[in-house]
């Protein structure tokens, strides 16, 4: 877990503590986390968002446009991307999405086109998540080498209209996978980071 922190208990069936709120807005990789751990514990209708991180009822699940408070910016990249996880080269690519949000809380995330993921490594998980900025996320664990990583990729197969670019692309936890590896476009002897 993250910061060594546990899974708060809910008291309320649809409201989660407001501690635990700032926690999980502040660490949005978290909210994949102790999705999991709480699925586990017997949660169900699960529905997590990393931009709200609160457990919402499918009926009442909002859509939002990305704006001045929570802005969202999607810029396309040819920088040389290299996603490694168990051991293995999972993507590869220059067709990268670099997806920016919340006014620079949070670190870039790269969205990797599937045409450049080895998608016969990822498995559907069943954890559920929403964001109602982005959609409903599709996660999946990766096997490979007798071993997985639960929930360390995503997708939006059906992104809300603000963000459909992203269809058709993959994004790795960066805290679950060895290394996400960039090289500026061009290369020119820069060492990947």
């Amino acid at each position: 877990m993250a910061g060594g922190m546990a899974p708060a208990r809910c008291s309320s069936p649809r409201r989660w503590p407001s501690s635990l709120l700032k926690t999980l807005t502040a660490y949005p990789e978290t909210c994949i986390m102790w999705a999991t751990e709480l699925r586990t514990r017997g949660a169900s209708n699960l529905l997590i968002s990393p931009a709200i991180s609160t457990e919402v009822d499918p009926v009442e699940r909002s859509i939002r446009v990305p704006d001045s408070d929570y802005p969202i910016s999607i810029e396309r990249s040819e920088d040389d991307v290299m996603v490694i996880a168990l051991g293995q080269m999972i993507a590869e690519t220059r067709r990268s999405l670099e997806v920016r949000e919340g006014r620079g809380r949070q670190p870039a995330i790269r969205y990797i086109p599937m045409a450049d993921v080895d998608m016969s490594l990822l498995r559907p998980s069943a954890t559920l998540v929403y964001c109602p900025y982005k959609g409903d996320a599709s996660l999946f664990t990766l096997f490979a080498n007798e071993r997985d990583l639960p929930n360390a990729a995503w997708c939006y197969r059906a992104p809300h209209w603000a963000v459909a670019e992203l269809e058709g692309h993959v994004a790795f936890a960066p805290s679950k996978v060895e290394r996400i590896a960039i090289r500026p476009a061009g290369g020119g002897g820069v060492e990947w980071t």
